[in-house]
């Protein structure tokens, strides 16, 4: 509804005061991850949507960034979650076969 002067509109107050609010997956993930909500970066969740799907990764991918502020920051704390984990276990695999021939 539009009002010809802003004082005849009795929820005013509340339309400046609140903020928008989304229960959906994606934004709980998003909060969780202290992510700011934006349609570039929701879209960014939703399309690593089964990857984020652990909590596990997801904290890893908050610890491993610096600030998810951007879907290329996003794109790059993903991508160093697995290059962190393909090192690791290139790492556990010497070792075993270190381990191995003693």
């Amino acid at each position: 509804m539009n009002y010809e002067k802003p004082e005849d509109d009795w929820l005013i107050d509340v339309e400046l005061y609140s903020e928008e609010f989304r229960a959906d997956l994606i934004a709980i993930w998003m909060d969780e991850m202290g992510i700011p909500s934006s349609v570039a970066l929701r879209y960014q969740v939703k399309k690593y949507r089964k990857f984020l799907n652990s909590k596990t990764r997801r904290d890893d991918v908050v610890k491993l960034s610096d600030g998810l502020d951007s879907p290329m920051k996003l794109q790059l704390a993903v991508m160093v979650y697995y290059i962190h984990i393909v090192r690791s276990q290139r790492s556990l695999r010497r070792r075993n076969q270190i381990l191995s021939t003693e």
